[in-house]
């Protein structure tokens, strides 16, 4: 069943340069989700997002999509914006219909042009960010090497919510576990860092945390999202979207502990073309309607169409 709350809904866009993987990383969540009764490929043409004729040829996203999916009882709708620099227009527009962005690095390519550039202008526009790191089973992988790019690249606040064992075939989770080991790096180390991240967006759990108090896991998951929203944190996951490494674990931290509508800074918009003034909008389905056009398109079947961003109220 669709959410009937603001709260139980996750709108994500996926971003980051051409040839990371996002359409893949989307075509394995709706498979996995069932929405799907295959995985849908770039390179074979059997993408569900990539279904244009010169998308099939190019075997790129040159146009955003989008899809949705339920998933612990939330529902989640992800946008896949193209990532070569060509069609950069496009993946900037498609934030204004998002909450969250989710980065996606390839691991065998490493840190590219259009991941720091639209990394930035998330960050701009006071987006909450997260990073995944893709293609993780692919060859002359250095993920140690590659977190410590990202690392210099874009902050501390980057901290690994999970990290891939030893072969790089399923992922460890960093959040909920306080030991064990990787090749990559120590659990309970990681553990600590995402941690200490975690709370410096909330003063009351801070107080508790430095008074040597345990805090629960449920308000660490509760805390989440604020420290994303606040920037304190930026939750790094690992997957393989060909293989569905880290398929799970994503969607997992996306209905789990991503920003919902009413967790995001509320937006503003002109009172009256007149006055000048602004108001701020809250993701409240009892207040009036307004909605944001965030991208036009032409289809030859339907016509003119716009996706719309219900930003307050219900339609």
């Amino acid at each position: 069943m669709p959410a009937s709350k603001p709260q139980d809904i996750r709108n994500v866009v996926m971003l980051g340069h051409g040839g990371a993987g996002k359409t893949t990383l989307c075509e394995a969540m709706l498979f996995a989700a069932k929405v799907t009764t295959r995985l849908g490929s770039v390179d074979d043409g059997t993408s569900t997002l990539d279904f244009t004729d010169i998308e099939k040829d190019r075997k790129h996203s040159v146009e955003p999509t989008m899809a949705n999916f339920e998933h612990n009882g939330k529902t989640v709708n992800v946008i896949d914006a193209p990532g070569y620099p060509d069609f950069i227009g496009g993946a900037m527009g498609t934030m204004d219909g998002a909450d969250t962005g989710v980065v996606v690095i390839s691991a065998t390519a490493g840190i590219e042009v259009n991941t720091r550039k639209l990394l930035k202008a998330a960050q701009q526009i006071s987006m909450p960010v997260a990073i995944v790191i893709n293609k993780i089973d692919g060859e002359n992988v250095d993920i140690e090497r590659l977190l410590k790019d990202i690392t210099e690249s874009f902050g501390v606040a980057c901290k690994p919510m999970n990290l891939p064992d030893s072969s790089n075939r399923s992922v460890i989770d960093c959040f909920k576990n306080d030991s064990g080991d990787t090749a990559v790096g120590d659990v309970g180390k990681a553990h600590t860092q995402l941690v200490e991240n975690i709370i410096e967006a909330d003063e009351e759990l801070m107080e508790a945390y430095l008074g040597g108090q345990e805090i629960p896991q449920v308000k660490l998951s509760a805390a989440v999202a604020k420290a994303m929203v606040e920037g304190t944190v930026i939750p790094v996951l690992f997957t393989a979207g060909k293989s569905g490494v880290g398929t799970a674990e994503l969607m997992d931290a996306i209905a789990n502990y991503f920003p919902s509508p009413v967790d995001i800074k509320a937006p503003q918009a002109a009172s009256a073309p007149k006055d000048g003034e602004t108001i701020a909008l809250l993701a409240d389905a009892d207040k009036p309607f307004v909605a944001q056009a965030f991208k036009l398109a032409t289809d030859p079947f339907v016509g003119k169409m716009a996706w719309i961003r219900i930003l307050q109220g219900s339609c």
